[in-house]
Protein backbone atom coordinates (compact mmCIF):
# COMPACT_ATOMS: atom_id res chain seq x y z
CA UNK A 1 0.00 0.00 0.00
CA UNK A 2 1.15 3.28 -0.98
CA UNK A 3 1.37 6.13 1.88
CA UNK A 4 -0.03 9.65 -0.15
CA UNK A 5 1.66 13.21 0.77
CA UNK A 6 0.78 16.25 -0.61
CA UNK A 7 2.70 19.50 -0.05
CA UNK A 8 1.60 22.89 -0.31
CA UNK A 9 3.37 25.43 -3.12
CA UNK A 10 2.42 28.47 -2.10
CA UNK A 11 4.02 30.37 -5.37
CA UNK A 12 1.74 27.99 -7.36
CA UNK A 13 -1.26 27.79 -5.22
CA UNK A 14 -1.33 24.02 -5.84
CA UNK A 15 -0.53 20.59 -3.70
CA UNK A 16 2.09 18.61 -5.45
CA UNK A 17 1.76 14.53 -4.61
CA UNK A 18 4.53 12.44 -3.39
CA UNK A 19 4.17 8.82 -3.15
CA UNK A 20 5.48 7.11 0.21
CA UNK A 21 7.97 9.81 1.04
CA UNK A 22 8.95 13.41 -0.06
CA UNK A 23 11.83 13.02 -2.30
CA UNK A 24 9.45 10.72 -4.38
CA UNK A 25 7.59 12.97 -6.28
CA UNK A 26 4.25 10.93 -7.56
CA UNK A 27 4.85 11.57 -11.70
CA UNK A 28 3.00 11.25 -14.65
CA UNK A 29 3.35 9.41 -17.89
CA UNK A 30 5.55 12.50 -19.09
CA UNK A 31 7.25 12.67 -16.26
CA UNK A 32 5.36 15.82 -14.48
CA UNK A 33 4.55 15.92 -11.01
CA UNK A 34 0.65 15.59 -10.15
CA UNK A 35 -0.38 18.49 -8.74
CA UNK A 36 -4.02 19.62 -7.63
CA UNK A 37 -5.56 22.99 -6.64
CA UNK A 38 -7.96 20.90 -4.03
CA UNK A 39 -7.53 17.93 -2.05
CA UNK A 40 -10.60 16.45 -0.66
CA UNK A 41 -10.22 13.81 2.01
CA UNK A 42 -13.80 12.51 1.77
CA UNK A 43 -14.12 10.01 5.00
CA UNK A 44 -17.25 6.73 4.56
CA UNK A 45 -18.38 3.82 6.14
CA UNK A 46 -16.94 0.76 4.74
CA UNK A 47 -17.40 -2.95 5.73
CA UNK A 48 -16.46 -6.16 4.95
CA UNK A 49 -18.68 -7.55 2.60
CA UNK A 50 -17.11 -11.11 2.48
CA UNK A 51 -13.98 -13.76 2.80
CA UNK A 52 -12.23 -12.20 0.63
CA UNK A 53 -11.88 -8.94 2.34
CA UNK A 54 -13.38 -7.13 -0.06
CA UNK A 55 -14.97 -3.05 1.27
CA UNK A 56 -18.39 -2.07 0.89
CA UNK A 57 -18.07 1.48 0.31
CA UNK A 58 -21.07 3.45 1.45
CA UNK A 59 -21.44 6.70 -0.76
CA UNK A 60 -24.43 7.79 -0.34
CA UNK A 61 -25.03 8.46 3.37
CA UNK A 62 -22.78 11.30 3.67
CA UNK A 63 -19.60 12.04 6.51
CA UNK A 64 -17.11 13.82 7.58
CA UNK A 65 -14.54 15.73 5.11
CA UNK A 66 -11.07 17.65 5.45
CA UNK A 67 -10.74 19.56 2.69
CA UNK A 68 -7.13 21.72 1.45
CA UNK A 69 -7.02 24.39 -0.42
CA UNK A 70 -5.47 27.75 -0.61
CA UNK A 71 -2.80 26.30 1.95
CA UNK A 72 -5.66 25.89 4.30
CA UNK A 73 -8.27 23.39 5.79
CA UNK A 74 -11.48 23.21 5.97
CA UNK A 75 -13.01 20.68 7.94
CA UNK A 76 -16.52 19.94 7.54
CA UNK A 77 -19.25 16.99 5.87
CA UNK A 78 -20.30 15.76 2.28
CA UNK A 79 -23.95 15.06 1.40
CA UNK A 80 -25.14 13.03 -1.89
CA UNK A 81 -27.82 14.82 -3.37
CA UNK A 82 -29.16 14.29 -6.91
CA UNK A 83 -25.91 12.09 -7.47
CA UNK A 84 -23.76 14.40 -6.84
CA UNK A 85 -21.08 15.37 -4.04
CA UNK A 86 -21.57 18.28 -1.92
CA UNK A 87 -19.20 19.72 0.31
CA UNK A 88 -20.20 21.76 3.30
CA UNK A 89 -17.83 23.77 6.07
CA UNK A 90 -18.45 23.39 9.56
CA UNK A 91 -21.44 26.32 9.62
CA UNK A 92 -22.98 24.26 7.17
CA UNK A 93 -22.35 26.54 4.02
CA UNK A 94 -21.37 24.88 0.95
CA UNK A 95 -17.21 25.01 -0.10
CA UNK A 96 -16.20 26.74 -3.33
CA UNK A 97 -13.80 24.16 -5.32
CA UNK A 98 -11.19 26.43 -6.87
CA UNK A 99 -10.88 26.10 -10.73
CA UNK A 100 -8.57 23.18 -11.57
CA UNK A 101 -7.46 19.79 -10.19
CA UNK A 102 -9.08 18.39 -7.36
CA UNK A 103 -8.38 15.22 -5.71
CA UNK A 104 -11.29 13.50 -3.73
CA UNK A 105 -9.27 10.69 -1.30
CA UNK A 106 -11.71 8.46 -0.05
CA UNK A 107 -10.99 6.87 3.14
CA UNK A 108 -12.85 4.62 5.64
CA UNK A 109 -13.98 6.81 8.90
CA UNK A 110 -11.24 5.46 11.28
CA UNK A 111 -8.67 6.46 8.73
CA UNK A 112 -6.22 8.52 10.62
CA UNK A 113 -4.86 11.81 8.05
CA UNK A 114 -2.14 13.64 9.07
CA UNK A 115 -1.16 17.40 7.99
Amino acid sequence: MNKVIYQYDSLENNYKRYLNQKNNPHTSENGEQLKAKNIIVQYVRTSTKDDKGRQEIDLDSGSKIEFFRDGILIEGSWEKQNGKFIYFNSEGEEIEINPGQTWIQIVPNQTKVSY
